[in-house]
């Protein structure tokens, strides 16, 4: 973000309309993402926090927050297998139900439901449909 408000002529000043309708949606969340990093506390919750940002600009989000939490407990809700697949520990719920936990590789190897839901993203990411 810090790149976008040194582009703009208003700097810092720059001007957030209601529902900030005048951001796009990825920077509106990376704007919510840093906001809930001011405040240092022991865990820290992203629920679908990445969805709307571009495969790059989440894996840079993800690479700063990972190192500055890097002592702090982090609960990551996410639909995309790439934001999830560092985590220590990943949980697949479908339908209300744990259906899965483990690591990536673990999940890669034992949990269908883990399987089809790459399978499906690999496929959206070549430019196909679910």
């Amino acid at each position: 973000m810090g790149d976008f408000f040194r582009q703009t002529k208003e700097k810092l000043d720059f001007y957030i309309a209601q529902n900030a309708v005048n951001l796009s949606g990825g920077q509106k969340q990376r704007i919510s993402i840093a906001r809930g990093l001011i405040r240092e506390t022991d865990f820290y919750v992203f629920d679908d926090c990445f969805s709307a940002l571009d495969y790059s600009t989440e894996k840079k989000v993800r690479d700063a927050i990972r190192k500055k939490l890097s002592d702090r407990g982090v609960l990551v809700i996410a639909q995309r297998v790439a934001t999830v697949r560092d985590a220590d520990e990943i949980l697949v719920i479908d339908n209300g139900n744990i259906v899965g936990k483990g690591s990536h590789r673990e999940l890669e190897e034992r949990c269908l439901v883990y399987q089809e839901i790459i399978t499906s993203q690999k496929k959206i990411d070549k430019g196909g449909s679910k």
